[in-house]
This record gives structure tokens, sequence and C-alpha cells, in this order.
């Protein structure tokens, strides 16, 4: 797309009523509805549905399965390597064969795909006309989102497995060395660098943003390791850290002010995790919930209660914490070894599990933990699902993306 340049602010403004026109035509033409899609504003066109990494879509769920709507095989038929997001009528997701595909939501037809050289484990972030994730081949890519064409890259110095955010023009992410990793605040237009952050350990985990702050943990054990941070994103000033027990290996989310965010646990025995709620403006510690099996995946908060998922071998669980009263309120068991980051809309909570042998998406009430329906796939599910408009999206090691109604 043309665009005109607002050089008060360095952001790309829509050259008026051609380009909207040429891009309302270019739906069209696909048989979109564009009052379905104005349901899905620009910030869920993200990992875990939004800036705050929540888990929760503002969409049609899906209460009852009726049947695959479509399926795509990657190009080499390896799994599928990061969550699907969803815009501009097509779903996007990172394939452990070094693509970045870009799908048809309707029909599931490739529309484009970026070959890189290593796995891309990294979420794509989106902004109106550009695309932003990265992988091991330690650069995060700017591509633009209709033709898939690169506009421009940034070298890190280290792979990234860090699904992006964009908040106030920049773009911000995670890299991920073996015993350092620094967060990045770019520019989304350039992609130069406004600051930067050595955390001194790695970061893979996503930053999670809300009342312009931005909130990031480490991932490693060692002298410096497991620290949650909070930088303001205009000055790259940092405001609070916390020293949790052990690696923060699950992205934060962010509800009402609280931060969410799960550890494996202290010493040596990973089956004793926490759940941790901190006050986003202090960093102070509110509560701690503690169970007996390893917290690898992100929460999403819904109707005050927080969600996260655990698993011991041979078999997985979900929790269901109220939020006032760090109580229980449902535990739900789930086949395999692994288990994704729970994603939520209209009620239902959606998680995938599994082995090398199979792979199971759960659909689950929200309110009592009653499973209402579950599907099947080739390989595990290890990504949390997408939702949007009466379809679920998940990816599985089985190599395919399904689209599920």
């Amino acid at each position: 797309m043309s665009d005109d340049v607002d050089k008060n602010k360095g952001s790309l403004i829509p050259s008026g009523k051609r380009e909207i026109q040429r891009y309302s035509s270019f739906l069209v033409k696909r048989g979109l509805d564009l009052a379905k899609l104005a349901v899905c504003p620009t910030d869920e066109a993200i990992f875990r549905a939004n800036l705050q990494r929540n888990g929760v879509y503002n969409t049609k769920g899906v209460h009852q399965f009726n049947e695959v709507k479509w399926k795509f095989l990657t190009k080499s038929g390896w799994g599928v390597g990061s969550s699907p997001v969803i815009s501009h009528g097509m779903i996007f997701f990172g394939g452990l064969d070094g693509y970045l595909y870009a799908l048809d939501i309707e029909t599931g037809e490739e529309r484009w795909s970026f070959q890189t050289r290593w796995e891309v484990f990294s979420s794509p972030a989106i902004t109106d006309d550009m695309l932003f994730f990265g992988n091991y081949s330690h650069y995060l890519y700017a591509l633009d989102i209709m033709t898939g064409k690169e506009l421009w890259k940034f070298k890190t110095g280290y792979g990234i497995s860090s699904s992006p955010a964009i908040a106030e023009e920049t773009i911000l992410f995670g890299d991920s060395g073996p015993d350092c990793g620094n967060l990045y605040a770019l520019n989304i237009n350039t992609g130069e660098v406004k600051w930067k952050f050595n955390a001194e350990e790695s970061l893979s985990s996503a930053p999670a943003i809300a009342d312009g702050i931005v909130v990031f943990g480490d991932d490693f054990s060692g002298y410096n390791g497991h620290t949650l941070y909070a930088f303001d994103i205009t000055t790259g000033k940092e405001r609070w850290r916390f020293r949790a027990d052990n690696e923060i290996i699950t992205s934060p989310a962010i509800s009402d002010g609280i931060i969410y965010f799960g550890v494996r646990g202290p010493g040596d025995d990973p089956r004793i995790s926490f759940l941790y709620a901190l006050d986003i403006e202090s960093g102070k510690e509110k509560w701690r919930f503690e169970i007996g099996t390893p917290l690898l995946v992100s929460p999403a908060i819904y109707n005050e209660v927080v969600y996260f998922g655990a698993w011991y071998m041979p078999l997985c669980f979900l929790y269901a914490v109220d939020i006032k009263t760090v109580k229980q309120r449902w535990k739900s068991e789930a086949e395999g070894w692994h288990i994704s980051s729970p994603s939520i809309a209209e009620g239902v909570v959606y998680f995938g599990s599994g082995d090398r042998y199979a792979g199971y998406l759960y659909a689950l009430d929200t309110e009592t933990g009653k499973e209402k329906w579950k599907f099947k796939t080739g390989g595990e599910i290890e990504y949390s699902p997408a939702i949007f408009d009466g379809v679920v999206y998940i990816g599985s090691q089985d190599g395919y993306l399904y689209a599920l109604r």
C-alpha cells in the first residue's frame, strides 16, 4: 500500500479514500464480510489475543463441535511452530520448516509464505499494513502484510522465540542467548533502536503491555535469573523488578492492574510451582498459589478467574483459581505430556495437549470445568488456540493448522 508519513509522529497514515476502497474491494472479492471482520480489532492480531496477553478473544466461540472447516499442511509436513494470529481476512503462523505462513481465513488456501533458515516459534504482531516476527536466525522481520514482501529486518545478538508486542509506534520483543538476553524497543517503521535493556539472562517469553508499562520475565536459573521486569515503554526507564523463586517460563498476563505469571518452582523439584499475582504499579506481590505440577504455560484471565495449565507425565491439568479468594474453583485432567496456554471466548476455555502420538483440543465450560467437546489430531498441540467468529484455529505437530467449527 502507498502511505503518507506523518513526520511529527513517524507513523504511517493511509493515503485517503483510494487506499480504503482498494483494501475493502480486496476483501469483498474473497467473499469476506466486512462487518464480521470489524469485530476483530487490530490489537487482537497478536499472540494471546491482546497486548495484555490475557488470552480472552472478544468474538463468537464454538460451544459444540460440528466439523473441520478446513486444514492446511505445512510445506514440509513438519509441525506448526507458533500460535496463529488473525487480521486482514488472513491467519498467520510460523512453522518448524522455517516458513511464516499467511492463509485465507475462509478457505485455508495459502496467500503467501516467507522463508527463513530456522524454525519460527514467534507469533506475529500486526499493524494496519505490517507484520513483525522473529526466529533463531537472529533477525526480527518486518513484512508487508498483503504481499509478504520484506520491508526491513533487524539483527539481534541471539535467537528470537519471544512474540513481539506493538505500542506507541514501538515494537518490543526479547532475544534468548545461553546466558544473556535483551529486550529491544524498535521504531516500527524503520527498525531503529529506541532503547534496549540487557537482562543478563535469556528472554523467550512474550512481553505484556498495560498503562504505558511493558512487563517481561527471564527464563534462566542463573545468578540473575527468575526476575520479572517492568519498564516505561516511551523512555525505557525501569519501573521495578521482582525476584521470583525460579525461572519465569510463562509469558505474563495482565488484568485490572494485576500481573499474573507462573514459575517452575524452587530448588531441584520442578513439581512445586507457583502462580504469582503482582501489582503493576509497584511490583509488590499480592498473592501466590502453589500447585504440585510444573507450571509451564501462560495464564488466561476471565470473569475474575485465572486459568492456567501444568503437566507432570503422563498427565496434564488445567486449573481455575478465583483471583479474589485465591481458592481453586476446579481442576480438569487432560491426556498427554504437554499442555498449551488456554484461550477463552464466550465462556468456553480452549487448550491443547498431547504427546508424540496424538494431540487433543479441549473445550471446557469456564464456570464448571465440564468438557463440552474435544478434537483429536495426529500430533501434540503445544501452542495456544486463536478464536474468531465461531471458529477455533489450532496448530499441531502433525503438520496441520486446523479450522474447527
